[in-house]
């Protein structure tokens, strides 16, 4: 087939539309990114800064009481508890329960708790890349767990 001039020119103008329409689709995509890391950082900050408030004193005088807000949400007293609660798919809560709790813990501070994979490195005294890797094994556990419910 021979390509003349107007089908080439109908082509390039195709490919240009293409390109720019991938360096947009490209540029959307890291600022969705970035702003999610900054809403992230900026939640737990802010998150921080309310259990310091909380825990101060309402008043300057020596008598004054702290500040207790009552919490009516149920307590989860152990682990099993939180899963429990945490799972309503019986193939995730059974994709939980081969987890070890290394890995139901690192999942927990990700995930619940919103802290990064270089505070858990930090707090446990292990690499960023070990806390990464027990992250990929325990959501591969979980996704073969949901797969075979499928299957």
């Amino acid at each position: 087939m021979k390509i003349t001039g107007t089908k080439r020119e109908n082509l390039k103008i195709s490919e240009a539309s293409f390109v720019s329409y991938v360096s947009y689709v490209s540029y959307v995509s890291k600022i969705i990114y970035y702003k999610s890391i900054r809403l992230s950082n900026k939640y737990r900050k802010c998150r921080e800064e309310e259990l310091t408030i909380l825990d101060t004193p309402i008043g300057e005088g020596a008598n004054c009481k702290k500040d207790f807000i009552p919490d009516n949400r149920p307590r989860i007293t152990t682990e099993r508890d939180f899963w429990d609660n945490f799972t309503p798919d019986m193939a995730l809560h059974k994709g939980i329960l081969q987890l070890s709790k290394n890995q139901k813990d690192t999942l927990k501070a990700l995930i619940i708790e919103v802290r990064t994979e270089s505070e858990l490195a930090n707090i446990h005294g292990i690499s960023q890349q070990a806390v990464n890797k027990t992250k990929r094994n325990a959501l591969n556990i979980l996704r073969n767990a949901i797969q075979q419910k499928g299957a």
